[in-house]
């Protein structure tokens, strides 16, 4: 059976959040031996990123009910006013508008998001395991890639052009059953990064595009490559270096969350530098 969600005060319509939750649980079945704090973070990423409509509507629902239950809480404490609660704007504005306005000591939602997806199985879809660089604007990545050649240029370890864990390990021990993952969790990145440097879902339509006859009889000596690889490859070498660099900061940032337990904090800060940056805060360990 599907985690059971938590009950909440106050009575609502059935078409409201109860009946949200409940239709949450008939869609995304649980797997086996998983948390119910795993299931509802799951749950949640895969609803922002595929059905963000939806997202927005249960986000809603959320804080309607939040907002009612706490009304004479806020009243006595002087709280901010009702209608309002932590991770939503009240001006209706996006997650990424809450980004743009994060002061300099908050931590932005695509941090959070990049350090809970790093802790996951290397095996989870590419939705899951790296939706969150979505988030990201094309003149952040590429912004990010200057900066690295800057840092670079300036003093700084040159392996930080070259993606942590596929080409070099700064003396960190990878767990030897994760090394050969790394490649193709790499090439989900590229997709994802080259989508947002496209402006469109370049996975996607590589699926629907009809292969060529070079391509099948390619796939007949060698593995297939991931659908939109081919589009992803020339968006890269289009936009050049600060794409390209960008990629690897991007990369780079994931692979030090997921393996900053094993590294000195020097080099955690350097895999990390371009990141914080241009995007901000992450979260500590």
């Amino acid at each position: 059976m599907p985690p059971e969600a938590n009950p909440l005060p106050g009575s609502e319509p059935r078409d409201t959040l109860t009946d949200a939750l409940a239709e949450l649980r008939d869609d995304f079945a649980p797997q086996p031996g998983e948390s119910d704090d795993r299931y509802w973070l799951r749950i949640g990423l895969a609803l922002g990123l595929r059905r963000p409509g939806r997202a927005q509507l249960l986000l809603e629902r959320l804080e309607g009910r939040s907002a009612t239950a706490a009304a004479p809480a806020r009243a006595d404490a002087g709280a901010p006013e009702a209608g309002t609660t932590s991770g939503v704007r009240a001006d209706g504005g996006d997650e990424s508008d809450a980004d743009a306005d994060a002061g300099p000591d908050e931590i932005p939602v695509a941090s959070m998001l990049l350090v809970r997806a790093a802790a996951l199985p290397l095996d989870e879809p590419p939705d899951t395991a790296f939706g969150w660089a979505l988030r990201l604007r094309a003149d952040e990545i590429t912004l990010m890639g200057r900066i690295t050649d800057g840092f670079i240029e300036g003093g700084a370890r040159r392996d930080l052009a070259r993606g942590f864990g596929i080409a070099w390990t700064g003396g960190v021990k990878v767990p030897g059953n994760e090394l050969n993952l790394l490649f193709g969790r790499f090439t989900d990145l590229v997709l994802t990064v080259a989508s947002v440097l496209a402006g469109h879902d370049i996975r996607e339509a590589g699926l629907r595009a009809k292969p060529s006859i070079s391509s099948v009889m390619r796939g007949w000596f060698m593995p297939k490559p991931a659908p939109g690889s081919d589009e992803a490859g020339a968006v890269l070498a289009r936009l050049g270096d600060p794409a390209q660099r960008g990629l690897i900061a991007v990369w780079n940032t994931w692979a030090a969350v997921r393996y900053r337990s094993a590294m000195p904090e020097g080099l955690y800060e350097d895999l990390t530098h371009a990141w914080v940056t241009v995007v901000g805060r992450l979260p500590e360990a």
